[in-house]
């Protein structure tokens, strides 16, 4: 009971903290963490569960019988699934890790769905990026649902007039999979700090970047992400990804100890299948590495899964629930809005046409001459403004406006389709960004030990691990 208790309050806190933005972020987060490692430390108290900081761990020998059958029940399916993860991590480097024990069939298949997905999945996971409440990534998220959901030859369109950047990054990812495509584009966001500071020297700027957008962030349920589908999306996760490890261990005879989850307070953080290692060191590279990569497939595989209705709703919610508002941000000194015209409010008519977006406002106001009168209806009130010169060719009565793209869930039917579209769309890109992240060779990851296993000289080993953490630490920065 004290537990549940326990659970209620602290998803209050969190959920109330996930609308107090004007907190700030920092401070949302540093208050979200504080309350998941109080309600941790009262856990590990209340049941005598190991522990510190907050941090405990959830164990169960439950579950395990059941991971060995699902393993024998079609060895030859997991092998092949855990060979397909491995193509879709290193693209065509995967060749050197499984060699000439996996079939020409399966490595073209392989390469076919890493093709597949990177050119005609990927490009949808701005839709889903928009769940993320992080302001600096907001304001850089491609999100069109005033215009039309992207359909295949849009796809291809784009496809054929993509930047050169985004032609050497689909380039990266098939030659080297998705751990080149993470690490790529890790690098990369790093690059493009340090430029942003160097230019800041040359002109003396005092906020170098404020418009670098970063490339590290921590995600929190009920503060980065909607409270109960992230939870839902987080554990549905890290379920299938720890037990595809269990599975493969089970198929190369390693004794399982025990599964559960790693929790902080309230979120969990992690599960785990827990196999004796001293087993898993004694099998042949290709065994352990297969083990290794067992999760990400799995991340990748339920990426898919969720794909599909993900993107079967998406145009209902576009055209449905998304409601697209012109917001009145500011006034400029000096013409007629000016003082009048009051801030945050809807602009809904100009000069007696339908405000319906952005692009269409700029094309009616483009045609103002000087000394017109313009009338406009918001939120607040109507107004009639005499339209003043700016420069040779425009005239303005002196507002600044921004596109707002929000869901309006105003009845019980939209609500319940927004919330399993929000928790489809937030399980399609979790899947994605934990299975590739997952292979960056840094210590506890699923790469690690895979780089670990297949790269015997440690020192290239160690070089790569300082670049990626340099290169991580440059990421964080524009958040400060």
């Amino acid at each position: 009971m004290a537990y549940v208790i326990l659970l209620v309050v602290s998803m209050f806190i969190i959920y109330r903290l996930y609308y107090a933005s004007y907190l700030g972020l920092i401070l949302q987060w540093v208050l979200a963490i504080a309350t998941l490692i109080i309600s941790g430390i009262i856990i590990t108290k209340v049941d005598g569960l190991n522990g510190g900081y907050g941090i405990y761990l959830l164990k169960t020998k439950r579950g395990l019988n059941a991971i060995r059958k699902i393993a024998y029940s079609n060895e030859k399916f997991w092998q092949l699934f855990a060979a397909w993860g491995m193509i879709l991590g290193f693209g065509v480097l995967s060749y050197l890790i499984l060699g000439n024990k996996i079939s020409k069939k399966m490595y073209a298949f392989g390469l076919i769905s890493l093709i597949i997905i990177t050119m005609f999945v990927l490009p949808y996971m701005s839709y889903a990026a928009t769940f993320i409440n992080l302001p600096k990534l907001s304001s850089h998220v491609d999100f069109i649902t005033s215009i039309k959901v992207p359909g295949f030859f849009t796809l291809l369109y784009d496809l054929a007039h993509e930047s050169p950047v985004l032609v050497i990054l689909n380039i990266i990812t098939i030659s080297t999979g998705f751990a080149g495509y993470v690490l790529s584009s890790i690098l990369y966001n790093a690059g493009d700090i340090v430029y942003l500071v160097i230019k800041s020297i040359e002109i003396s700027s005092v906020k170098p970047l404020s418009s670098g957008i970063p490339g590290v962030a921590p995600v929190i349920p009920g503060i980065d992400l909607p409270l109960v589908a992230g939870l839902i999306a987080l554990a549905l996760l890290l379920v299938v990804h720890e037990f595809s490890h269990g599975i493969l261990a089970a198929l190369s005879k390693v004794k399982l100890k025990s599964i559960g989850l790693l929790m902080l307070g309230i979120l969990p953080m992690g599960a785990f299948v827990e196999p004796n290692e001293d087993e898993i060191a004694k099998l042949d590279n290709l065994s352990q590495n297969k083990i290794s990569v067992a999760g990400v497939s799995a991340n990748f595989l339920f990426m898919i899964i969720f794909f599909i209705p993900m993107i079967l709703m998406l145009p209902y919610v576009v055209n449905h629930i998304y409601h697209t508002n012109v917001v009145v941000v500011g006034t400029m000194k000096g013409y007629p809005a000016y003082g009048v015209v009051k801030n945050n409010s809807d602009l809904l008519y100009w000069n007696g046409l339908k405000v319906k977006n952005l692009t269409e406002l700029e094309n009616d106001a483009s045609k103002t001459y000087p000394g017109e009168l313009i009338n406009i209806a918001t939120s607040t009130g109507n107004y009639s403004l005499v339209a003043k010169p700016y420069n040779k060719t425009t005239s303005l009565i002196g507002i600044e406006v921004e596109q707002v793209t929000e869901p309006l869930t105003n009845t019980v039917s939209k609500s319940v389709i927004f919330f399993f579209y929000t928790l489809f769309a937030l399980s399609f890109m979790l899947n994605f960004l934990i299975g590739a992240v997952n292979l960056l060779p840094i210590p506890g990851f699923d790469g690690w030990r895979i780089y670990s296993t297949s790269i015997k000289d440690k020192r290239k080993i160690h070089l790569i691990i300082a670049i990626i953490i340099i290169a991580l630490v440059v990421n964080v920065l524009p958040w400060f």
